[in-house]
């Protein structure tokens, strides 16, 4: 039996995506377009993936806009910690990876205009996420996913995805208002304070490239310090997103 549908918060007008539309492309399209505009938001009905886009338009620089990708890994963090069992650990990997007991369980991405610079402010941007809720039928042996998971094997089995499509986007919501009050500083604690490797020895893929080193942090921006033998690097988020507009495949 399929899921009710999600129940959003009043500050979002959502529209279901039939199973085989890519609600991604879709929000792109209709963002680009200017077709969609603030707070509309794009759900799947696929059950198998909490999957929803949101467009947003930013007031500040893209270099500070980014930062709604930590903020949506961090509302997906809060959302599962909230419905979801008690022993379920729930960890980020910078820049867009979440995962649960130690797996890849879903991602999130942005896009924006491919013309946008770090100190230009978009008219709008999308922001993205998929969390596995059960293995497609035809991908249900896990070992062909190494590395990945899905809720259901996790103990999760009672959560469906319209539960957490509506939990995430209430803790963006709720992150979002905090953020423009506030600032990052408070969403960079609770970033770091389930961040994946954090104090480890990391490799971080960057462009067709690897860097290594040890994961010191994240600064005030957002962006991932990274200790090497010779020094510090900051590696920002707006460099990554801007070189990349679409997210990362979700997660199978």
């Amino acid at each position: 039996m399929s899921p009710s549908d999600p129940r959003f918060p009043p500050a979002y007008a959502p529209r279901a995506v039939v199973t085989d539309e890519d609600v991604v492309r879709l929000a792109i399209e209709g963002a680009r377009s200017g077709d969609l505009g603030a707070g509309d938001l794009l759900w799947s009905l696929r059950t198998t993936h909490a999957q929803a886009a949101i467009v947003l338009e930013p007031e500040v620089p893209f270099s500070e806009a980014v930062q709604a990708v930590p903020l949506l890994m961090v509302s997906i963090a809060d959302a599962l910690g909230a419905i979801g069992p008690p022993n379920l650990a729930v960890t980020l990997r910078w820049p867009q990876t979440v995962l649960v007991n130690g797996a890849d369980v879903g991602r999130v991405g942005l896009w924006v205009p491919p013309e946008t610079g770090a100190d230009d402010i978009p008219p709008r941007l999308v922001v993205d996420f998929s969390v596995a809720v059960d293995r497609e039928e035809a991908l249900n042996d896990p070992g062909l996913n190494p590395g990945t998971t899905v809720l259901f094997e996790e103990g999760c089995g009672d959560l469906d995805r319209s539960q957490i499509l509506g939990a995430v986007a209430r803790h963006f919501l709720a992150r979002l208002d905090e953020w423009q009050e506030e600032g990052f500083a408070l969403a960079r604690r609770s970033f770091l304070a389930c961040a994946d490797g954090l104090g480890r020895d990391v490799e971080v893929p960057l462009h067709g490239r690897s860097l290594q080193g040890r994961m010191a942090g994240l600064d005030p921006s957002g962006g991932f310090q990274l200790d090497t033998n010779d020094a510090r690097m900051v590696i920002h988020l707006s460099d990554v997103f801007r070189r990349s507009m679409q997210p990362l495949a979700p997660v199978s």
